[in-house]
């Protein structure tokens, strides 16, 4: 998985959470620092265990 499809599938996780807190009453944050660094340390994530094992 490249950095930018990694990036792409963590922004998509995020908002996929964010959906599924508001179906049972939470309003998540979806902007500021905070969201963003959960972006980014998510994308690593998905990078993570998208790489192929050597």
């Amino acid at each position: 998985m490249s950095e930018k499809q990694a990036k792409e599938a963590a922004a998509q996780y995020m908002k996929d959470q964010a959906e599924i807190m508001k179906k049972y009453g939470e309003t998540p944050k979806m902007s500021g620092s905070t969201y963003k660094t959960a972006v980014r340390d998510t994308t690593r994530t998905f990078q993570t265990i998208s790489a192929k094992v050597k």
